[in-house]
Formats: C-alpha cells, structure tokens, sequence
C-alpha cells in the first residue's frame, strides 16, 4: 500500500478502511452465528429461568418492584449496573 500524499487521499484511505473495518465485522458476527447456531427454545427456556429467578429473589427480599420506565432511573439511584448474563 503507497502513502497517501495529501490530506484528502488520507481521509479517503481511512474512510474506505473504516467501510472494510465494518464490513468484515459483518460477515463474522454472521459466520459466528453460523458456526455457533441459536437455539431459540432453548435462549427462550433460559430466559424464562432468569426471570423466575430474578423474581424469587425480589420475593425473597421482599424487593418493590418498580414499573418500567422507572428501572433504569432506579439503578442509577441505587448505583446498579446492569449485567448481561
């Protein structure tokens, strides 16, 4: 690959870049998928236990629950960060 000589042909080299860049993260969040497959009954299933979980704990402590809109607004307050499992 040659040095760009002038400021444009640099913007341009790194624009087209950043456009490959994007691209190639594509087709492998696809070919990830691929090779890993979802199982949506069973993403569905855990789901499901996360929830009951979850909703057995806020029992067990006897936790409000707060209606929607509000959870974000809650952690926050409460300096919860919310985990992805």
């Amino acid at each position: 690959m040659s040095a760009p000589d002038s400021r444009g042909d640099i913007d341009g080299t790194i624009r087209r870049l950043l456009d490959q860049q994007a691209d190639i993260r594509a087709r492998l969040a696809v070919l990830v998928a691929a090779q890993h497959g979802l199982d949506l009954p069973q993403e569905l299933d855990m789901l499901r236990h996360k929830l009951r979980v979850l909703r057995a704990l806020v029992d067990h402590h006897g936790m409000p629950l707060p209606r929607e809109p509000e959870l974000p607004r809650e952690m926050v307050y409460l300096e919860i960060s919310p985990v992805l499992c």
